[in-house]
């Protein structure tokens, strides 16, 4: 409402180029993707599992689940197939959405032990136009299907934010599992947006910033730490367009602000010292 089509609020590099969304552009896509997942029978309580690299898509795909009332797991791209199926029987999603191939057919090696699964949306096509597996869903279908059940239901999508509430169940968020299977630690509204505002407190940042998302999205701290701030401020949020390219778009950008892991900051500062 405050920015519309005047403020770019993400934006991502793809071949080389940056596309922008507005914040209209962040606001209609989410809309009619979650309208799109109630039509495919998401229910209100319910979780959609989420796996691939930091893109626009996977913030989507989040903020739609949890705009119908449902809470994201956050898979990770690297994930081997065992890991992704804990995942999905742990947080009993019966919904995934995939970036691509490699995704898709991790999910799909399991499917026959996992009953309850009932989609999988992908949003890159590459590889994926000769599978015709019934579980399968571009992104881009499910959005039609968003804007047609917005036309049946106009006030749907404002009446399903309205009903959320601050001790809502919002995201799952997995360890690493180095001891044992991955602990699933359940965060809601409140405690996110409380960590948020805290974290803006000590390390404010400001709306004509730039933040750039590269900590996987499958930790709850690259929410509360970037995304979630990002939202909070108005600052522009940035997606590399491959993890090799960080180091370049962090320049390109020049962030006053980035939030890394111990061991991405290894490995980066190996590739400056190899360069």
């Amino acid at each position: 409402e405050k920015y519309g089509h005047r403020k770019v609020a993400l934006r991502y590099k793809h071949y080389g180029i940056w596309r922008r969304y507005s914040w209209q552009d962040f606001y209609e896509t989410v809309r009619y993707f979650s309208l799109g997942l109630v039509s495919l029978g998401l229910r209100r309580g319910e979780r959609v599992l989420i796996i691939g690299d930091n893109e626009p898509q996977w913030l989507f795909a989040a903020m739609a689940t949890q705009a119908a009332g449902g809470a994201f797991a956050g898979g990770f791209a690297d994930s081997h197939p065992p890991e992704i199926k804990y995942y999905l029987e742990h947080a009993d999603a019966r919904f995934v959405v995939a970036e691509d191939q490699e995704q898709v057919d991790k999910v799909l090696l399991f499917k026959k032990d996992v009953p309850n699964l009932q989609r999988i949306i992908y949003w890159d096509p590459k590889g994926l136009w000769s599978y015709d597996d019934p579980l399968l869903i571009p992104f881009e279908k499910v959005l039609e299907q968003g804007k047609e059940y917005d036309r049946q239901h106009p006030e749907f999508f404002e009446q399903s934010v309205a009903m959320g509430q601050g001790d809502d169940l919002a995201q799952f968020a997995y360890t690493s599992g180095t001891t044992g299977n991955p602990k699933g630690t359940m965060h809601t509204y409140n405690t996110l947006l409380r960590m948020a505002h805290s974290w803006q407190r000590v390390d404010p940042i400001k709306e004509e910033d730039n933040l750039l998302s590269f900590v996987p999205m499958g930790w709850a701290a690259e929410w509360v730490c970037t995304i979630y701030r990002a939202l909070l401020t108005g600052s522009v949020l940035n997606f590399p367009e491959e993890p090799e390219t960080m180091q370049a778009d962090i320049r390109e950008l020049g962030v006053p602000y980035a939030f890394i892991s111990p061991k991405l900051l290894e490995v980066q500062i190996r590739e400056v010292e190899t360069n």
